[in-house]
This record gives C-alpha cells, structure tokens and sequence, in this order.
C-alpha cells in the first residue's frame, strides 16, 4: 500500500487530451510570440531574447524549425493549432513544450531544453545515463495498466524541464501504449526515489566545471553499475522534499482563495454599510423636512389666530367707544324737547341695531340658506362640536397634504436614482468604447509590425550570399519550396525527401538561414536550410544492414530527441547512406525499399547484405 502512495505521488501521468499544468515562467519577458496563419493552422512561434545573440538565433532557428514541422503535418490533417509552453527559464537554461493540435488525430507534444549560453539543445544524457534512464523510465511506467514488459525499459522521445526542477519525460502516442491512447508524461526525477523516499538515481553532477569541462555522456555510460548506484546513494529526503512542496503550493493556493475571500466579503460588507447608511440619510431628510413643513404650518396657524383675535379686540373696543359716544348724545338731546328726545331716542336705537349687525359676523352662503328659517341661539354643545368638526376637516386637509408631499418626495429620489442610473451605464458605455478603440489601435499595430517583417523578408531575399554554392539534398519529408525567404513567403512546390538540388545561393530571414535552390526540372526556390544538406549525399552508397529489433524507430536525425518518422520490421534489409557518431552513440543513415530515409541506432542494424539484390 505504502509503494503505491508513492508511485502515485513520483509519477506524473497523464493520458488521452488531458492537458498537462503549465505554471509561468520565471523570465517569461525573455519570450515573445509570433502568430501567422497558414493552410488553416494557426502557428504561434516562440522567439527568444536577452541572452547572446548567437545562442539566442541558435534556438530560434530550432524552434522556428520545429513549429514549421508541426504546421506541415498538422495541415495534412485538416489543420488546426501550433502553440506553446514556457515551463522554466532562467539563466543556465530554458524548457519549452512545442504542441500540435490537429483538426483531425492525436494531439502531439514536444519538449525542447535550451543551454542559455551556448543555444544548443539539451539531451536526456545531460542528466542521466543510459542505464539511469531506463531505470527511470520503468519505475514510471510499470504502474501503467496494459504496457508490454518489453517496452518498460523505453527511454521518452522528448522530455522538458518544470518549474521546480523536475524532468519530465514526453512518450510520443503508441510508443508504449496504443495510439489511440494519447501522449503519456512522467516525472523522472520523481521516479527516482525508492517508496521512503531515498533517491536511487541522481543526475549527472555538472556543478564542477563549465559545460565544455563535463566528460561526455558516453563516459558515463561506460562506468560500471557500481558507479551510478554511489552517485545515487539515498539521501532518505527525497520524497519528505517532495511532499513539502507540494503541501507549500497547496498551502499558498488555499491562503490566495483566503485572501480573495475576505477581500470580496469586506467590499460586500463596505457596499452594504453604505447603501444602509444612503438609505438612513434619506429618510433622516424626509422626516426631517416634513417636520419643518408642519412647524411651519403651526407656527402659521398660531399667528394667524393671534392676528385675528387682536382685530377682534379693536373692533370690539372701537365699537363700544362709538356706542358710549352716542348714548352720550342721545342724553344731551333728550334734556331739550320730547319729540328731541323721541328723535334721538329712535336714532340712538337704530344705531345700536347697526352695531349690533356690525358685530356679528357676516354668515357663510350655506349658513344663511339655514337661516331664512327662523333661527336659534346655538348652544355651547353645539359651538364646541362645530370647532371641533372645522379642525377636523383642517387636520384632514393637512394629512392628505403632507401625503402628497412624501409621495412627491419618493418620486424626487426615484427620478434621482434612474438619473444616476442613466449616468453609470453612458460611462460603462463609454469606457467599452474606449476599450474597442484600444484593441482596435493594438490590433493595427500588430498588422503593421508582420507587413514590417515580411518586407524585412523581401529585402533580406536581395541581399544573397553566393559564396555558398554547390549541391545539396533535401533530409526532410514534404519540405516546403517558397518564392522568397521567409516563413510568411509563398509555397510554390515541395521536395521529396532524398532529392538531389543545385545550391545558389544563402541568405537570412525570420532568424534562419534559407538556401535559393534549383530543381532538375529548372525551377528555383528557397528552402530552410536545416532541411537540406550540402553535398551529394551519397555517403557509404553501396552497403547493406539489416535491422535486428522489433518496432525500431526511423528518425529524422541522428538524435534520440528527433522526430520519429515510422518503425522498421525485423529483418528488413536497408540501404546504407551514411555513418555518424554522435554523443558517444553510432547512427546510420538509411533508405528503405519504399525510397524512404531516416536514421536508425547502429545497435539495432547489422551490415552485409546486397541492398541491390534486397530491394529486387
């Protein structure tokens, strides 16, 4: 149970269309993209910088050549995309994931590590040895359901380096598994610790000397296995190192959801506490307001009564003093004669009835409509319950006045409220506005850098080198034939792999070198100069080999991290062309009985036969 956990926690597998994790690069400034469209796949390139500008145009031009490979076989299968992956970048080295997703078929992913200071591409040897790696390779892949036992031991095709340091290994579709299966990935150096944790297989020390100081990985592989198991003494922190960064990211992950969490809770409770308190405001002013409103109207109420009761006051002492006046009068007259007094008699009572009219106010039409009737002395119950029922009526008059104010008042802060409305959404607007126009501006910039580029292309074409001449061979398989040089120049044909051009000429664009060729027929054209070979490329013409291994691979170079081109039968005779020897491992070039070339391990191909009377 205990080998189990921790298969599950060194192996990072994964199969079918899941994506690998991809984390950001430590100096992705370091990369910049370019984007072209092409026969219906949309190619994103990587292109380096800040390092020196050899090491720099090094990589670029295998990146470049491998995504050009990638666009090629993703457009014969409907097209689709080319992108990538920075896993890890710092100055000693920088690890790509080149991935091809076809429109039609498996996804197919490269890994691609770069020296910073040389440009040259990193191998699995500088790492680990051969036998290391097969080590490596069957402690991840024995925890595989249905692997053959006899493809344990397969090395990856490709591999890159992440972000904490780790190798892992890329295994192509079909390589250990059915195709239908996808890519598979491993952790090799996790799969370089025991089930305690101790690690059994540690890689190649390079911190003693500069990198053309490190003895070559074929020295390494020639040591005995004593060797590589005192390099690889278990240290017993391996998988404790391990499980410590893994709780330390699962530890900032969770207190990063903490933090947004808070934040977002805080604002909310910031936006809820305002709106409380816009709401509070409001009604404070409202009662406010309607309190002021009803002082008012009190205070305007008590002065008119007040008036009204001191008019009362004069007229009644106005009219007193006029009545004194004429009894007075009316005394003196009534000393003189009886029919004086008789007269002022009869004057003075006609004055007093008109005093008596005078100050008894004027009744309302409706009052006296009641009064053609012969009237009576109202009582005091009668008074007091007619008071009463006029304010009444006055308080009901002013109820329904201050309702229509605070109706009024709520429409007020309606019409408020759509106004700023309105105002937010003619910003929202606005600033959309200005967003489009930027992406716009940006979009033109863009356009206007790729027609700089491609007219950089056309001068470079001018500028050609023709001291470089001669014959040459095209080494890849339905190479591109453009008018110009340049990946954004037109493809006017395609060459057959073998086939024999006469170099013109070379020149530089899109940080590669490009070859100006003539075909047999006349035609001429450029070509990427890592597709075609100069000189006639008959090698060892005449010898034979014979493969001795099931499913070897056929390669595109003589490089376990080159493309696989097929897999060749056991026993089949081959033609062979040429003999290299590169990092302490020997390769020959071949071309099969379908004209097809490639290299091949000399390991898993025995000389001797008459390729002439093999192909008949």
């Amino acid at each position: 149970m205990l080998k189990k956990t921790c298969a599950v926690l060194m192996s990072c597998l994964v199969l079918g269309a899941t994506p690998a994790p991809v984390w950001a690069a430590d100096a992705s400034g370091a990369v910049k993209t370019f984007t072209r469209t092409e026969n219906k796949v949309t190619v994103e390139c990587p292109q380096v910088t800040g390092g020196s500008r050899a090491a720099d145009e090094k990589i670029n031009r295998a990146l470049s050549s491998q995504a050009a490979s990638f666009a090629s076989e993703a457009s014969t299968l409907g097209g689709g995309k080319v992108h990538y992956d920075v896993h890890k970048s710092d100055g000693e080295l920088i690890s790509f994931t080149l991935v091809m997703t076809p429109n039609m078929g498996v996804e197919e992913r490269l890994g691609m590590t770069f020296d910073r200071k040389t440009g040259d591409l990193r191998p699995l040897s500088y790492y680990y040895t051969k036998d290391q790696l097969a080590g490596l390779a069957q402690n991840g892949l024995q925890y595989l359901y249905d692997v053959d036992p006899a493809k344990l031991q397969t090395l990856p095709d490709t591999y890159y380096v992440d972000k904490d340091g780790s190798l892992i290994g890329v295994y192509h579709a079909g390589a250990v598994l059915d195709k239908s299966e996808g890519e598979i990935e491993i952790n090799l150096s996790a799969a370089g610790m025991d089930a305690d944790g101790n690690v059994t297989a540690a890689p190649i020390d390079h911190s003693s000397g500069s990198a053309e100081e490190t003895p070559a990985p074929a020295d390494t592989a020639d040591k005995p296995a004593g060797a590589a198991v005192v390099t690889g003494e278990s240290t017993g922190t391996g998988l404790a190192k391990l499980r410590a960064r893994i709780a330390t990211r699962e530890k900032a992950q969770e207190e990063a959801q903490t933090k947004a969490d808070a934040k977002a809770k805080a604002k909310a409770e910031k936006e809820a506490r305002a709106k409380a308190e816009a709401e509070d405001r409001l009604k404070a002013q409202q009662e406010a307001e309607a309190l002021a409103r009803a002082e008012a109207r009190a205070k305007a109420r008590a002065e008119a009564k007040a008036k009204a009761e001191e008019q009362a006051r004069k007229e009644a002492a106005q009219a007193a003093k006029t009545q004194s006046a004429k009894e007075t009068k009316a005394a003196e007259a009534a000393a003189g004669s009886p029919t004086a007094v008789a007269k002022g008699a009869d004057t003075a009572g006609k004055t007093a009835a008109a005093a008596a009219k005078q100050a008894v106010p004027e009744p309302k039409p409706e009052v006296q409509k009641a009064e053609q009737a012969p009237a009576r002395p109202m009582t005091v119950k009668e008074k007091v319950a007619a008071i009463q029922a006029q304010e009444a009526k006055e308080e009901a008059a002013r109820e329904e006045a201050r309702m229509k104010e605070l109706v009024a008042i709520r429409e007020a802060a309606e019409k408020r409220a759509a106004e700023e409305k309105a105002r937010r959404e003619a910003e929202e607007r606005a600033a959309e506005e200005a967003r489009r126009a930027a992406e716009a501006a940006a979009e033109a910039e863009r356009q206007a850098e790729a027609q700089r580029q491609v007219e950089a292309a056309r001068v470079a074409t001018a500028a050609l080198d023709t001291d470089v001449s001669g014959a040459g061979v095209i080494t890849g398989t339905e190479v591109r034939m453009r008018d110009g040089a340049g990946l954004d120049s037109g493809v006017i044909g395609v060459f057959s792999q073998g086939e024999s051009v006469q170099v013109l000429g070379s020149t530089r664009a899109d940080g590669m070198t490009w070859y100006k060729v003539s075909r047999s027929d006349g035609s001429t054209g450029y070509v990427a100069a890592d597709y075609c070979s100069l000189g006639s490329g008959d090698g060892n013409a005449g010898a034979s080999g014979t493969i001795t291994g099931t499913e070897v691979r056929m390669r595109a170079s003589y490089s376990t991290d080159s493309e696989v081109l097929g897999y060749f039968e056991n026993g089949e005779t081959v033609a062979i062309l040429d003999d290299v020897t590169s990092a302490g491992q020997r390769w020959l070039k071949v071309r099969r009985s379908d004209g097809s070339v490639g290299w091949v391990s000399a390991d898993f191909c025995a000389q001797g036969a008459d390729p002439v009377k093999s192909f008949l």
